[in-house]
């Protein structure tokens, strides 16, 4: 912290009185260091036990706590509290002691209430409660727990509050975070689960370094699991069948010790917990690892294959029975017929002797294309020779005795291709001869495209996580989509923000094929593709040439070779934000599961591009922000170097005859460096109030023409200083606009200025005014060093320098341009900038809307402004006035003093409030200067406290300090005072309140008593 406390006890207060603000730390320091005899509180001593009971429980806690006391509740609190306040606790003086609400002013309305409640006997509890706050200068949304108590003083009353908190900020943010993590996951993967579900397959997800298991409904149905709740390890251990848990736990076990992305594949029976129904699962998955080689995530499927292991095991029973006797008994025939596998029945040898409807209609085949052929040489298998071996193979593995299971392609009629789980057996007799080999199996096609989309969506992810730039992600997204689906062409595409055009960045190409990247509008690709975008539907087409007409967008398909297309587009916040498109060059007929796929991909692809865009723009605001500060130290330290020269120059010549004309020429330059800082400090000033919404514009109907000149005339000592010629066309007739017209004068003057810092010696600067429809047209030219291209975007953008350079150093902080467009923007008009490039010089044009009514003649200044321009000289004359000035910068006070002591008045300085009180009571001044910040009693408080002193009714209060806003000149008013006045005040300032204040103490004087 930045407020050291210097731990002494007064030396006018008994040590024994004070037992109970002994200890705590810096906030216990400054409870003993303050001097509590003017507090509302009253001394130390005098506090009454149950406070002191409060306040020594407060101070020794480790956790956040304060107590709030009296009837202002008065806020006394520990150093772990004090982190709470932010930068308001970095000067605890400020704070400590002084009413809740002034401390807490932000979120009064919201605690309030709650106090109130507490002060009534209830006391209030509050879970992760969300205030924004302005702790830190800026609004900030927090989280806080709390718990308020009401405390009684002797008599039994409440008078105060005890609270017990703590800040969960950082833990609701990070829940917040994995919520919408969790729920962006579910979402981009919720067709896949379909799918899935469609095809009877479990799905399983097990995280193993988070004990997270994720299942979906089949494969909590497999399992005979609850449908809802969490999967537990104990749940699926007693799920397993006593006679497979202990064989199924130990490969899971030896998968998981082995080196290497272990492929898991077994067969076991199940028991529901919910019914007692018994099941055969065929389960698949891999072993995922995470860079350190440590297992992480164990995912696959499930499949139930029941209805398969009765059908062998109905085979197997009836198989002992002759061939004809099997061929009679209608029960087997039925049953074999009837199954809902892949069953085929063969010799010895391998000859196929019968195959049931399924395995024939698998492959679309007639009974007699494969009886009494050998198994390997039938039509599923012969579209290749490697598959037809590796069955015979099998065969004659099973007809040795041997049980063999193979998961192979087989073909279809027409050519195309599917798989099959397959189990090849023998059928033994009751003595041990073999009678039969038998090959039972199911078609796992749906769910191996399952398994392979998770393989490239994870793929996918895997790269997409490890880039740092948006061109990798888009390059890797598109290659892996690319070669999984087959296809010609895979481009992604950025949405402009008139949500017409869209940029392809990147597209993946196969060999031969030309790159679509560049810049479209969807115009082009005719009204179907353009409804689908916007309305975020997926464009879907197998044929262009069959779908599409020529004036439909057949015609820009041709042109970048395209016959079958998928275009997903995304959908953010009502607006098209990006779009992925599948091209293929020949027709094609899309599946379901292709599109989700491609959905999938586009979804997750934008969430990582714009993860990296973001951290990018945070970058690049981290980088702005520290040029800024580098440049306002700069723009601070240079006028600093000659106001210190010109007071050694003064010092070294005071004495010195002669040297009136050179101090003066020094007086002079000094007073143009300080007006160079308080430039800069207002120009701050501005865009905080513009950027928080606090600036009030004063609007009035007005000649832009007036208004112009001003800027002009505030504009032209730099113009000359910098050698240029100013050109200025101006329309004869009024132009009339209803404006703030010291803000667009402000506008007008930062362009002009901008001009001339950025323009060479001798430059030309060209000013021109018209009025084009209902707008007034103001533009600014220059033939300076211009703004390259890439930056025009960028000029307005807070704290940016265009042509930031050593010998051009000119000047700025880099908001300049930023203050101009929120001001006009303000107004309800436009800025724009334009240039040919760097050395061809700039352009500005300010657009305003104009006034339809005509302009009225302006009445002359009001009494009280006339008074307000000439009252300094006016207050001397008219007599010395008695002066009180307290500020704790004591540099700050003594020259104020010094100033008001040569016009002839008479003064008085203290520096902290208290002090100024005491002051006043006995000086009874006509006019007092308060400071707001000062130690022991700020400013606020001090003025309360004269108003309540009878003899100063009539004094004048004017509070001098560096907060300017309009919520700080209310809250001064609130406390008393007539006037508000910024640091540093400008002499016209001060005279003003000099002359209203002669005219308050005249007539007082003259009032009867």
């Amino acid at each position: 912290m930045n407020d050291p406390m210097p731990d002494l006890l007064p030396s006018h207060l008994p040590p024994s009185n004070l037992a109970f603000a002994t200890g705590g730390g810096d906030m216990g320091a400054l409870l003993r260091a303050l001097d509590w005899s003017q507090h509302p509180l009253g001394p130390l001593e005098a506090w009454s036990q149950p406070l002191r009971t409060a306040v020594s429980l407060m101070l020794g806690a480790c956790q956040p706590m304060y107590v709030a006391w009296g009837p202002a509740l008065h806020l006394l609190y520990n150093d772990a509290y004090r982190v709470l306040l932010g930068a308001r606790g970095e000067q605890p003086r400020q704070t400590f002691g002084q009413p809740f609400v002034e401390v807490w002013a932000d979120v009064w309305e919201e605690v309030g209430p709650m106090l109130s409640a507490t002060l009534q006997g209830n006391p209030v509890h509050a879970q992760d409660r969300g205030f924004v706050v302005h702790r830190n200068g800026y609004p900030e949304q927090i989280y806080a727990t709390f718990s308020t108590i009401a405390l009684r003083d002797e008599a039994g009353q409440v008078a105060g509050i005890y609270c017990m908190c703590a800040e969960t900020t950082a833990q609701v943010l990070a829940g917040q975070e994995r919520d919408n993590a969790l729920h962006e996951l579910e979402t981009t993967n919720e067709k896949l689960r379909i799918a899935a579900d469609a095809g009877e397959f479990g799905l399983f997800d097990h995280s193993l370094n988070q004990c997270d298991i994720v299942w979906n409904a089949q494969a909590r149905t497999h399992f005979g699991v609850p449908p809802d709740g969490p999967v537990t390890h104990a749940l699926i251990d007693a799920a397993f069948h006593p006679d497979d848990r202990e064989r199924v736990v130990a490969r899971v076990a030896a998968l998981l010790a082995a080196p290497g992305d272990g492929h898991y594949r077994d067969e076991y029976r199940t028991v529901s917990a919910i019914d007692g129904r018994e099941r055969w699962i065929a389960a698949g998955g891999r072993l995922l690892r995470d860079a350190a080689g440590a297992p992480e995530r164990l995912v696959g499927t499930t499949l139930d294959i029941t209805s398969r292991k009765l059908f062998e095991a109905s085979v197997r029973a009836t198989a002992s029975e002759a061939v004809a006797a099997a061929e009679a008994n209608a029960k087997f025939r039925t049953f074999f017929e009837q199954g809902t596998h892949f069953g085929i029945l063969m010799t010895p040898d391998g000859a196929l002797i019968e195959a049931n409807h399924v395995a024939l209609g698998a492959g679309s085949y007639a009974r007699d294309d494969v009886l009494g052929r050998p198994f390997q040489a039938c039509n599923w298998w012969s579209g290749s020779p490697k598959v037809a071996a590796e069955i015979a193979a099998c065969v004659a593995l099973a007809a040795g005795g041997e049980r063999v299971r193979c998961e192979l392609p087989y073909f279809v009629a027409g050519g195309g291709e599917r798989f099959i789980d397959l189990v090849i057996a023998p059928v033994m007799g009751d003595d041990g001869v073999l009678l039969f080999v038998v090959a039972t199996g199911s078609d796992v096609t749906e769910r191996r495209q399952v398994e392979e989309r998770l393989r490239l969506l994870d793929a996918i992810g895997e790269a997409t996580r490890v880039a740092h730039d948006p061109k990798t992600i888009m390059g890797e997204a598109t290659r892996l989509l690319g070669q999984y689906l087959d296809v010609t062409r895979v481009a992604y595409a950025d949405v402009e923000p008139d949500n017409d055009r869209f940029t392809i960045r990147h597209d993946w190409v196969t060999p031969g094929a030309v790159s679509t990247v560049g810049v479209y509008s969807l115009d082009l690709f005719g009204s179907r593709a353009r409804a689908d975008m916007r309305e975020g539907r997926t464009l879907l087409i197998d044929d262009v040439e069959r779908e599409l007409t020529e004036q439909d967008g057949a015609v820009m398909f041709r042109q970048i070779d395209v016959r079958a297309i998928i275009c997903c587009p995304l959908v953010k916040g009502g607006k098209l934000a990006a779009m992925m498109a599948v091209h293929q060059r020949t027709p094609r007929v899309w599946t379901g599961d292709e599109v989700a796929l491609v959905e999938a991909v586009v979804e997750r692809c934008w969430a990582h591009i714009e993860r990296l865009r973001a951290s990018e723009a945070l970058r690049d605001a981290d980088r702005r922000k520290s040029e800024f500060l580098a440049t306002l130290a700069h723009e601070l330290r240079n006028p600093l170097a000659p106001i210190r020269n010109g007071l050694e120059l003064m010092r070294m010549g005071a004495d010195k005859p002669g040297n009136a004309l050179r101090l003066g020429g020094v007086r002079t330059m000094m007073e143009r460096q300080v007006g160079h800082m308080v430039h800069l400090i207002n120009d701050l000033l501005d865009i905080a109030r513009v950027s928080s919404g606090k600036l009030v514009l004063q609007m009035q109907p007005a000649d832009l023409r007036d208004v112009i000149a001003t800027a002009i005339e505030t504009s032209t000592p730099l113009i000359d200083a910098a050698g240029h010629g100013l050109t200025v066309d101006l329309p004869l007739v009024p132009v009339p606009v209803d404006v703030d017209p010291v803000r667009i004068s402000q506008v007008v003057s930062n362009l002009l200025s901008n001009a001339a810092k950025y323009t060479p010696y001798g430059g030309r600067i060209v000013l021109t005014a018209h009025t084009e429809g209902d707008e007034a047209v103001v533009t600014v030219r220059d033939n300076g060093v211009g703004i390259a291209p890439d930056m025009l975007a960028a000029v307005f953008e807070m704290f940016t320098q265009v042509a930031r350079s050593i010998e051009r150093a000119n000047g700025g902080l880099g908001i300049g341009l930023s203050l101009v467009q929120r001001l006009v923007e303000l107004h309800g008009g436009a800025v724009s900038a334009h240039s040919a490039g760097v050395g061809l010089g700039s352009s500005f044009a300010v657009r305003l809307p104009l006034m339809l009514a005509p302009l009225v003649a302006s009445p002359g200044l009001a009494p009280a402004t006339e008074a307000a321009r000439n009252g300094g000289q006016r207050g001397a004359q008219a007599g010395a006035l008695r002066v009180l000035v307290a500020d704790d910068n004591v540099d700050a006070a003594a020259t104020l003093a010094a100033l008001l002591e040569i016009a002839g008045h008479t003064v008085r300085v203290v520096h902290d409030g208290a002090a100024a009180v005491e002051e006043a009571a006995r000086f009874q001044p006509d006019l007092a200067f308060l400071d707001i910040g000062m130690p022991f009693m700020d400013g606020y408080e001090a003025a309360r406290r004269l108003r309540q002193l009878p003899a100063l009714e009539g004094v004048m209060l004017v509070a001098l300090t560096g907060w300017g806003t309009e919520e700080d000149r209310a809250r001064s008013r609130a406390a008393g005072f007539d006037r508000h006045l910024l640091k540093p005040a400008l002499p016209d300032d001060v005279d003003a309140v000099l002359a209203a204040a002669v005219v308050t103490a005249t007539a007082a004087a003259r009032t009867p008593a």
